[in-house]
């Protein structure tokens, strides 16, 4: 048969997505890069998540006494200075942690002795609590104090001591109220954190003095 010379061709069939309106296909587009940017922000939030624990893991470092005798976590921002053979002390703006040795193994005298002097030093000062702890693996006594420290400010003051065979380790902690409950977690950190050395048995006798 012999076509029609002025037959019309059939018209394509549309395929794909020029059959939709343009506004859907406007839309279609931006569906697409919103969740291209919700992936997006999923992964790289999915790749903080793996960081955190590297990077907590990193921020604190391990402070070893030079005599062998204890090691303890100093908090990321604390600093630390070394007061005398037998002291370190690690503080974070007026908040302030001690960790010094004594001789003698009586823990609840050397306790004793400890508080009368703060008590000397502070004004409005009154006992909140004492009880048992562990203290660097050993059995000790917590003190718990309230009152003006010596610069006026109303002050959270905690002693921790705990005794081996010929010295008491004390953990002296003195912190505003104010910057108390924010400190918490490093100030445990630091209590938690402490170890003692089984084989340590001696006092440096230069800071008797």
């Amino acid at each position: 048969m012999i076509p029609f010379a002025d037959s019309p061709s059939p018209s394509p069939t549309p395929s794909g997505d020029d059959t939709a309106p343009p506004v859907a296909r406007r839309a279609g587009v931006r569906m697409t890069a919103w969740h291209t940017r919700l992936t997006t922000f999923a992964i790289a939030l999915g790749l903080a998540a793996l960081l955190i624990p590297t990077l907590g893991a990193q921020s604190d470092r391990r402070y070893r006494d030079p005599n062998g005798r204890f090691t303890v976590l100093v908090p990321t921002g604390w600093s630390e200075t070394q007061l005398n053979p037998n002291a370190l002390q690690l503080a974070f703006g007026s908040t302030y942690v001690t960790l010094t040795v004594l001789p003698g193994a009586d823990a609840e005298s050397n306790m004793r002795m400890m508080a009368g002097q703060m008590s000397g030093q502070w004004r409005n000062w009154s006992q909140l609590r004492q009880g048992p702890v562990v203290f660097g693996g050993r059995a000790g006594t917590s003190l718990t104090f309230s009152g003006l420290n010596p610069k006026g400010v109303d002050s959270h003051l905690q002693l921790i001591a705990a005794a081996d065979s010929a010295r008491t380790y004390f953990l002296i902690t003195s912190a505003p109220n104010s910057d108390f409950l924010r400190l918490r977690p490093s100030l445990n950190v630091i209590e938690q954190s402490v170890t003692i050395a089984a084989g340590a048995t001696r006092v440096v006798a230069a800071a008797q003095s």
